[in-house]
């Protein structure tokens, strides 16, 4: 195992890991606010393959820059293709790093496969379709309000970090995350800065306007535009379910149609549904593992 940098397209330090192994490239990508050391409890049981896990920008120890584009996240993912030397790879994201995946897979149909763990964006309107539409608006603007309004802030001092450490274990002790992965998660989640207060990686008066208005992008249409090998694993617990019973039921079923749609009508798609929620990877890392160990496989 090694810890090594590469520079993105427009300069930014992006910091990865490669674990080595014998078999294809593999790279992990992590989901939103979190970073590589997410997929602690699925690695052990990854076998066969070479494995490299990168931090996405604004994350961990990669740079935090200016606002970006969806595709600037897929450069991130070519640059560590060249720099650390990667042999045309398959890609696997959880959440925003699936989205990542298949927008990967869109952009590079030679590459051998993409894996999309529960990545979308709850917000499309289309996956609410069995509800009334104006009810649906109705519902999707009162969410984005209540996004718009939690900004966490950016940076405090120790009581502050001590604070902010708590509040985040108790968040994953609800996803059922081990202990040992959340300290390697948050350790990589907040630096200390130059007059010694801690900064939350990513910073949150960045993060929630930046998902709102950067990072909108409608997997199913990536889906329906990618020509590689694509898994996409749907979680359809509704343990845990954010926001009226309702909806979220309905977005859960809605996600499955339209998915199983696209994948009914293109042979390089695959559909898997798992009982999880979307802390999947915490919750059933051996079964996530023999997802990808099959597909990479195959």
């Amino acid at each position: 195992m090694r810890d090594i940098n590469v520079k993105s397209i427009d300069g930014l330090r992006i910091a990865a890991r490669d674990y080595g192994g014998n078999g294809p490239d593999v790279v992990l990508l992590h989901g939103a606010t979190r970073n590589l050391e997410d997929w602690g409890s699925v690695l052990p049981h990854l076998t066969n393959m070479r494995i490299v896990t990168m931090d996405q920008r604004f994350h961990g120890l990669s740079d935090i820059g200016p606002p970006s584009t969806s595709e600037d996240w897929v450069r991130d993912i070519e640059a560590l293709v060249d720099q650390a030397e990667l042999s045309n790879p398959y890609v696997v994201g959880h959440s925003l790093g699936g989205v990542n995946a298949l927008m990967y897979g869109a952009a590079h149909p030679d590459c051998p496969g993409v894996v999309d763990i529960d990545g979308y964006d709850v917000r499309q309107p289309e996956l609410y379709d069995e509800l009334p539409p104006d009810r649906v608006k109705e519902f999707l603007d009162g969410f984005a309000s209540m996004s718009a309004s939690f900004v966490p802030e950016d940076e405090g001092d120790d009581a502050w970090h001590t604070q902010q450490v708590a509040m985040a274990e108790q968040m994953d002790r609800t996803w059922g995350v081990e202990p040992a992965v959340t300290k390697k998660v948050l350790d990589r989640a907040f630096a200390r800065v130059s007059d010694g207060r801690w900064q939350r990686r990513p910073p949150g008066s960045f993060w929630a306007p930046h998902l709102a208005d950067g990072l909108s992008v409608d997997a199913l249409d990536v889906l329906r535009r990618t020509s590689c090998r694509a898994l996409v694993v749907l979680c359809t617990s509704d343990a845990q379910a954010f926001g009226p019973p309702e909806f979220f039921q309905a977005r859960k079923r809605g996600v499955v149609r339209h998915f199983q749609t696209i994948a009914d009508g293109k042979p390089n798609v695959g559909i898997e549904t798992i009982d999880a929620t979307h802390g999947v990877i915490h919750e059933q890392p051996v079964e996530v593992a023999k997802l990808v160990t099959s597909f990479v496989s195959s």
